[in-house]
């Protein structure tokens, strides 16, 4: 009986350690996650002549990364469903490489955040991480916190040291609505 309660006070101890150490090993793979993503967008722009994909689509936060859950070929980067993330698929290892816009913590991915529609992480394997979309953009002449369809040029975005460009988010994307994680424009 004594040794029931001491194993019991033992596993007490323990198993809070091992949770908070659990979790700050998925703290450490999201950060590596987040500097894989910053070094393939800077890579794809060195590609594109300095430039940044842009973020496109017309449905809400845009999303897919293949037009059926079951296949694995992957929608061109300018197909109107197409998530951002797949521009920067070479520079990670081709379609394996999507585990890595997942953070281990995320219970759910951004669906279609609009329907209230949670689907658990592995069903699409949408991205747990949002890119800031006034970065892809060029500001619009006159209002700088505007935007207009086109690129932006890596070169010419605002305070890029203090600029988040991919975060944790509830959202794919974050273009300053007021359901985003973040609002605010780069540099501010």
């Amino acid at each position: 009986m004594v040794v029931i309660a001491i194993i019991a006070i033992l596993a007490g101890l323990l198993l809070p350690a091992l949770a908070k150490a659990k979790e700050q090993a998925r703290a450490i793979k999201s950060l590596a996650n987040l500097k894989q993503l910053g070094l393939a967008l800077t890579m794809y722009a060195d590609d594109q002549n300095d430039v940044l994909y842009h973020v496109g689509g017309s449905i809400p936060n845009n999303g897919q990364w293949t037009s059926n859950p079951r296949t694995t070929f992957t929608l061109p980067p300018d197909h109107a469903l197409a998530y951002w993330g797949i521009a920067y698929i070479p520079y990670l290892g081709g379609i394996g490489g999507r585990q890595v816009f997942r953070c281990p913590s995320a219970k759910t991915v951004d669906e279609w955040r609009e329907t209230g529609l949670r689907y658990p992480a592995e069903f699409w394997l949408y991205s747990s991480y949002g890119i800031n979309d006034y970065a892809g953009h060029a500001p619009a002449p006159g209002n700088p916190r505007d935007k207009v369809p086109g690129p932006r040029k890596l070169s010419a975005v605002p305070s890029p040291t203090t600029m988040i460009m991919i975060q944790d988010s509830a959202e794919q994307k974050m273009d300053g609505g007021s359901d985003d994680t973040i609002a605010f424009w780069p540099g501010d």
